[in-house]
């Protein structure tokens, strides 16, 4: 196939790494190269798109395909076991010949295929959209679609921001197409229960993947991916576009304040799917990190047509400036920095590579943004990492610099994926541990780190 190795197309998406996986995979007992800390207990997930009957002719974006979530579960030093589930919607449902799931909002039932987390003693796969969260159980079944005990006014998000200090999820929703002209900031507290919701009113229908949290703000990214209404009226299933005249903006909000608070900041026309980090500077400024993209999604793209670079926007909300520096200009994404640090000042952040056509690539970052400097892991010839996740060592606190790292890595030469464990302070070494898993883990999104002791067992 010749294509432009820039540019995305459908039929990428089931290629390679890409490819879907067939069946849903159960294994135990995994082969383990180097020692996994005994203090680890709980376990690595990880969700993305594993369409359920492959390339058809409706299917119309990579980012449709239905959710599977990988799990590896740590205790004792042991990989005790491995699980590939589809979380279900009507789709897989009907592939697989089971009853639909039971839940609100069943006509918004499609497959999470997003992100992966524990909250409140529940395990929730994510997306966007208006999609509501499905609650799996502790070996991936997928128990119901949830809605937080029917407190939930709207659609949910695929990255809702913990705060450390209060255990809350922050959160940024819009929902297409039913939210027209706003978009909801909600706050789900330790009890599973929502308790604070604002409408943001915004000029059209963006597309927003993530949000940046501080102590003092939330903030909104009204940037310039949003509805192409044309695209819509033409049955298009992803219409989303980049529409420089749109503009982009940053909307700050105080954490407890009303839509009549927001202050707008313009920046540069561009896209971010992921906030790297923000926090509140000391002279009152706001620190923002995100994987910038300059333009995405051309009309008619199937993927991101650019790859993005590691930036900082430093925004003075009250003069209503923004000065934008870029941090690292190599082709990045899936940033992450240690929970604990969410929402506050951070030395080092972790990112992904990108190769051309945004797929990952052989090297993992770690950037130390006090020294300006960043060290590189590189995973080896035709091995291939993902999104790094940064874990606080058990039992030492917020220890910053010395976390473990988490990244799924595929090996083109066995044809089968690692769950890699690679040490913060020595971050060029060998990895750790290497977990040797029983198939190939598709190119996917997001997960988390969920240990035992943050759920209900």
């Amino acid at each position: 196939m010749t294509r432009n190795p820039a540019t995305t197309t459908r039929e990428q998406w089931f290629e390679g790494l890409c490819a879907p996986i067939t069946e849903e995979v159960t294994a135990f007992d995994l082969r383990v190269e180097g020692t996994i800390p005994a203090e680890f207990e709980g376990r690595l997930l990880r969700n993305g798109p594993n369409p359920v009957n492959g390339l058809t002719d409706d299917f119309a974006h990579y980012f449709l395909g239905e959710g599977m979530v990988h799990g590896v579960r740590l205790a004792g030093g042991r990989a005790e076991w491995y699980r590939a589930r589809w979380v279900r919607g009507p789709e897989v449902c009907a592939a697989l010949g089971e009853r639909p799931l039971p839940g609100p909002n069943a006509d918004r039932a499609f497959s999470a295929n997003t992100h992966v987390i524990g909250h409140a003693g529940q395990t929730l796969a994510l997306t966007e959209s208006g999609v509501p969260p499905v609650v799996l159980d502790y070996e991936l079944g997928s128990v119901c679609r949830g809605d937080f005990a029917g407190t939930l006014p709207g659609g949910f998000t695929a990255h809702p921001k913990r705060d450390p200090a209060t255990g809350e999820l922050h959160a940024v929703c819009y929902w297409w197409p039913n939210q027209a002209g706003y978009v909801q900031y909600v706050v789900i507290g330790v009890d599973g229960r929502v308790r604070k919701v604002v409408d943001v009113p915004v000029p059209g229908m963006p597309n927003i993947h993530d949000m940046a949290l501080t102590g003092r703000y939330a903030v909104v990214l009204d940037l310039s991916v949003c509805v192409d209404f044309e695209l819509a009226m033409a049955g298009q299933r992803f219409p989303f576009a980049f529409n420089p005249d749109y503009g982009a903006r940053l909307g700050f909000l105080p954490r407890e304040g009303e839509a009549s608070d927001v202050v707008w900041v313009d920046v540069e026309p561009c896209y971010a799917f992921h906030v790297v980090n923000s926090y509140d500077a000391p002279d009152g400024s706001v620190v923002i990190d995100v994987c910038r993209y300059p333009r995405l999604f051309e009309r008619g793209a199937t993927g991101p047509d650019n790859l993005s670079t590691y930036v900082r926007w430093t925004v003075d909300p009250q003069r209503r400036t923004v000065r934008e520096e870029e941090i690292d200009s190599r082709p990045q994404d899936f940033p992450r920095v240690a929970a604990e640090l969410t929402a506050r000042p951070n030395r080092f952040a972790y990112s992904a590579s990108l190769d051309p056509g945004w797929q990952y690539g052989r090297y993992t970052y770690r950037h130390d943004l006090t020294a300006g400097s960043a060290v590189v892991h590189d995973h080896g010839p035709g091995r291939t990492g993902s999104e790094p996740i940064p874990v606080t060592r058990p039992g030492t606190g917020s220890l910053e610099g010395a976390e473990y790292v988490f990244t799924l890595v595929h090996d083109a030469g066995t044809g089968h994926s690692e769950l890699v464990l690679l040490d913060g302070a020595d971050f060029a070494a060998p990895p750790v541990a290497r977990v040797h898993l029983p198939t190939r883990v598709p190119s996917g999104f997001h997960g988390d780190w969920v240990p035992d002791s943050s759920l209900a067992l």
